[in-house]
């Protein structure tokens, strides 16, 4: 039951509507704002022109109306409010884990992953869909996208020796942050320099 009656668009659905750059999205149960940082700190210091926007970052909509010089890449956290009635999908989405969360708002499990699915449902054949493998609903929608689906690495590039970030749920944040900078052309030296 649509509780809306009248037409409405989103800053969320403003933004990909027009931001004509590269857009890196980010979602998950967990994860994603972790995901998103490192993602944005990996191609800060292969040089690229990134902007963190979208919850942790700089306002989308503010974003998009800074001055831009062509070769910005924006890395966007996406929540499952954000996802919900979301017109548009970013051109590399991301899904780092799935579990029950904000059922209270989406009223069940089928509903919340519906949301959060649409971070690939508007993607193309020339747009990419990096996923964890684990969780068997991101799996299965990674059968269903029209995208080219990646998953995550199964096993670190590198020595976890020395890394801050703690725990089983932060090793897949690393590994799906640093396939997608991989994909995108990162040398694995920057990337666990970064990390």
């Amino acid at each position: 039951k649509h509780l809306v009656t009248v037409p409405y668009t989103t800053g969320t659905n403003l933004f990909l509507a027009n931001v004509n750059r590269p857009v890196i999205g980010v979602t998950g149960s967990k994860g994603k704002s972790t995901t998103t940082s490192l993602i944005g700190e990996i191609l800060r210091a292969a040089g690229k022109n990134v902007h963190v926007v979208g919850n942790i970052g700089h306002a989308a909509l503010e974003a998009l109306c800074d001055e831009r010089v062509g070769d910005e890449i924006y890395v966007m956290e996406m929540s499952s409010y954000q996802l919900d009635d979301a017109k548009y999908s970013p051109h590399i989405g991301v899904f780092v884990s799935f579990f029950p969360e904000h059922l209270d708002y989406h009223g069940s499990r089928e509903a919340y992953f519906e949301a959060k699915s649409h971070i690939t449902t508007h993607q193309t054949k020339d747009d990419v869909f990096y996923y964890h493998p684990g969780y068997p609903e991101i799996a299965a929608l990674a059968t269903r996208t029209r995208a080219n689906a990646i998953p995550f690495r199964r096993e670190m590039p590198f020595s976890l020796e020395g890394i801050p970030l703690v725990g089983a749920h932060n090793i897949q944040n690393i590994l799906g942050a640093i396939t997608v900078c991989e994909g995108l052309g990162v040398s694995l030296e920057v990337m666990e320099r970064v990390v």
